[in-house]
């Protein structure tokens, strides 16, 4: 799967409410996951070992 097919797959089970944002920077790539409602960047647990396993952890979290 491309990287967008992965995205649009998370993006159709991301409850509402949620956002997570993709970043990329010089020399740095994340994830970060942000409550719609509250407006708070929400931490979240993640091995990190790439950005697309760090995306669906962002969601895991979403659905606790």
């Amino acid at each position: 799967m491309t990287f967008k097919e992965i995205s649009n797959k998370i993006c159709a089970e991301l409850p509402e409410g949620w956002e997570i944002t993709v970043c990329f920077e010089k020399d740095a790539g994340y994830v970060e996951l942000i409550n719609r409602y509250t407006g708070e960047y929400v931490e979240f647990d993640s091995n990190r070992e790439n950005l697309i396993q760090e995306m669906a952890d962002a969601l895991e979290y979403t659905k606790e």
